[in-house]
């Protein structure tokens, strides 16, 4: 379902609950621990995220973003385009992959 999510508040931090599927458990922990273990590392680091690297995690995950546009089909299109050249670059000229052991490390899940 094509959607976004944005902070209505200005004092207030956005919270968001997630709840995984049973039957995409493991993909879908994968992808939030190496979404959210590299973000972490950079704020840690105090530097900023590679957007490519972001973008690997996330076509890995099939998760486009949803990029703001007029009607819905259009944003639909664009978003998955964005997102395979993103990771594209990210991954082939870059370097970057879908996950990382320090992350997550899948003997350890089992």
């Amino acid at each position: 379902m094509y959607h976004k999510f944005e902070n209505a508040s200005k004092t207030q931090s956005l919270v968001v609950d997630v709840q995984l599927d049973p039957g995409d458990y493991e993909a879908e922990q994968r992808f939030f621990r190496n979404f959210f273990g590299y973000l972490d590392d950079c704020r840690k680091a105090k530097m900023e995220p590679s957007p490519f690297q972001l973008f690997v995690f996330l076509h890995a995950a099939d998760t486009p973003v949803a990029l703001p546009l007029p009607n819905e089909w259009l944003g639909v299109i664009v978003s998955w385009v964005f997102l395979t050249v993103m990771a594209s670059v990210g991954r082939w000229v870059l370097g970057y992959q879908a996950s990382y052991p320090e992350y997550y490390d899948e003997r350890k899940t089992r």
